[in-house]
């Protein structure tokens, strides 16, 4: 937020069919803000989440959206686990967070839907990555 660049290794890891990426930053530097992350698989239907991220809109540009919604669902879709919630996921909002209400990051946003989308009276179709699926990848960028 206050304008540092880092050098980094883009797309250090990636999953086309999750539209997930992890970037490993290349610093000295060791005193970088750390999201506390809880476990996806303590997730309940009915559960208030809170999803964070930035949308893409020129006229919006840099600001955080932040929207409130419960667990609508866990569901495996083309072969992958995601959390299904009614907190909106905006256009762009991919790599944002979905909290937990003890302020863990329980998931990763990674798509949804909107009425616009499908034509139809479908809204607030919104999916993450569980956290624990994303774990084992963030611990390999850690030790290396």
């Amino acid at each position: 937020m206050n304008g540092d660049i880092y050098d980094g290794e883009p797309d250090w890891w990636y999953s086309l069919s999750r539209d997930a990426a992890l970037t490993k930053i290349t610093s000295n530097r060791t005193d970088f803000p750390a999201a506390t992350l809880g476990s996806s698989d303590d997730v309940t239907v009915g559960e208030g989440v809170v999803a964070i991220g930035y949308p893409i809109s020129f006229s919006i540009l840099g600001q955080v959206t932040v929207t409130t919604g419960i667990v609508s669902a866990v569901r495996f879709i083309s072969g992958g686990e995601f959390i299904q919630t009614d907190a909106a996921v905006n256009h762009g909002n991919s790599g944002g967070r979905l909290l937990n209400l003890n302020g863990e990051v329980i998931g990763i946003n990674t798509w949804g839907f909107s009425d616009e989308d499908l034509g139809e009276n479908i809204t607030n179709l919104n999916f993450t990555i569980p956290i624990d699926y994303l774990k084992p990848f963030i611990d390999e960028v850690l030790t290396q």
